[in-house]
């Protein structure tokens, strides 16, 4: 393994442990995005469920109607494993890729019936609510009224809302859109990439983490205990090819941002990796 790759891997034990010594999960958030796919399927013994205090599962996104078709029956075993160790089970909608079909459904003809079928999701499968991953041009005009409106659904009955943000689109999503959230979920990497050839140089940064914290924690006045930080246990190599580096991305079904506040009120720099 190279250097990067071991101090990366030793980082990450040395959280794990920190979280494991940790008197409460009250105190500190673990979330652990997992694929739908996997979920379905998932040798259960083999989720660290015990190191988690929040599983998104992605991405659970409706047809161009906003219609949920899909039977998700067989979530249940992981589901309830989850619930038996603590562990709160959301659904994560949308995702980074464009989805333009979102525009639409947000809109205030289409909004109120989508609200109606994801909430009718959460409480099929008896998930804990919904994590909104909407993401750059998925954003538009309406997604505040959308976020304000999904979450008094939720709270009805008593579910959460989270999100993934990230600076890149910081203008698109509005302080209202942002205190909905029970949390959020700052993405503090990609800032370049294939897509920026005359930016080359280091996508993922403890001075850009520290800069998105000091972001949405000063600047849009979100409490620290409702900012989660995740960084990539990856590499991206400048400056014309842009090879995506997998040398240091452990396996397995799990992408795991190990996230939270430390008892004494610091935030702490972690890291997400993926299969």
């Amino acid at each position: 393994m190279n250097k990067v790759g071991s101090l990366l891997t030793l980082l990450f034990s040395c959280l794990l442990s920190t979280l494991q010594a940790q008197p409460s999960k009250s105190l500190f958030k673990v979330v652990g995005y997992y694929s739908l796919r996997s979920a379905l399927q998932a040798d259960i013994k083999s989720v660290p469920f015990k190191n988690l205090t929040h599983v998104n599962l992605w991405f659970l996104n409706p047809d161009t109607l906003g219609n949920f078709t899909r039977d998700f029956s067989a979530l249940a075993p992981f589901i309830k494993a989850a619930h038996r160790k603590k562990v709160k089970v959301l659904f994560s909608i949308a995702g980074g890729s464009p989805h333009p079909y979102y525009h639409a459904l947000l809109k205030d003809d289409n909004r109120t019936a989508f609200i109606d079928h994801l909430v009718s999701q959460v409480l099929r499968y008896a998930v804990d609510g919904i994590d909104v991953d909407l993401e750059g041009g998925d954003i538009d005009e309406n997604y505040e009224i959308f976020v304000v409106e999904l979450a008094r659904a939720l709270r009805l009955h008593d579910k959460m809302i989270t999100a993934a943000v990230a600076v890149y689109y910081k203008d698109q999503v509005t302080d209202n859109a942002l205190a909905q959230y029970d949390f959020v979920n700052v993405m503090s990497y990609d800032r370049t990439g294939p897509w920026r050839l005359d930016k080359p140089g280091p996508h993922s940064t403890l001075a850009h983490a520290e800069e998105d914290l000091e972001y949405f924690g000063t600047v849009r006045g979100i409490a620290k205990e409702k900012m989660t930080l995740g960084v990539p246990r990856t590499r991206r190599h400048p400056p014309s090819a842009w090879i995506m580096d997998r040398s240091c991305r452990p396996s397995g079904d799990l992408n795991l941002w190990i996230n939270g506040i430390r008892p004494m009120g610091k935030p702490f720099i972690t890291m997400e990796y993926r299969p």
